[in-house]
């Protein structure tokens, strides 16, 4: 995106460059000075202008392909989702995953159990990292803790059962 900005600025700079020579010294000097082929009725403002505009729709096609695979979505899956968001389903779950969102609106059986098992492979492997961690701060804690519950409602805690010592994790 830095570099996109950057080009965007360069291109901006060079505009106001080109108009202020052409207007200044005419169109010799602004076309020596940019490197552009300038001529006193031609718009500099058009050309880059098409460019950064062919750029930014290239990065975002680009960013699109990328949001997509990370997902495991194709790109019309992933134009799909963002048409779905734009709907009533946005509104009602504006958090929502792509996977859900397209199994949730899916419009046949086959798209429905093909959505289902892509978010089930992911949610396995969601799980699978976070259970991973759980075993290393639970170890972590007796290492550094031994002795001490990590969680400890007290002698009195109304509501917990007799058989935890207090602990409800």
């Amino acid at each position: 995106m830095r570099i996109l900005k950057n080009r965007v600025m360069n291109i901006l700079n060079g505009m106001v460059v080109t108009g202020f020579l052409l207007a200044v010294c005419g169109p010799a000097i602004a076309s020596v000075s940019t490197g552009h082929n300038v001529s006193a009725g031609s718009d500099t403002r058009t050309q880059p202008s098409e460019a950064v505009t062919s750029q930014v729709q290239q990065t975002q096609t680009d960013n699109s392909a990328r949001e997509a695979a990370v997902w495991g979505l194709s790109d019309t899956q992933w134009q799909q989702y963002r048409d779905v968001m734009k709907g009533p389903r946005g509104i009602q779950s504006p958090g929502i995953d792509p996977v859900l969102a397209l199994g949730l609106e899916a419009e046949s059986a086959a798209e429905r159990r093909h959505m289902a098992e892509l978010w089930v492979k992911q949610e396995y492997q969601r799980v699978e990292k976070e259970l991973a961690f759980q075993r290393e701060v639970d170890a972590a804690w007796k290492r550094l803790y031994p002795g001490v519950l990590p969680v400890n409602m007290g002698r009195n805690a109304a509501g917990v059962a007799h058989d935890t010592r207090g602990r409800l994790a």
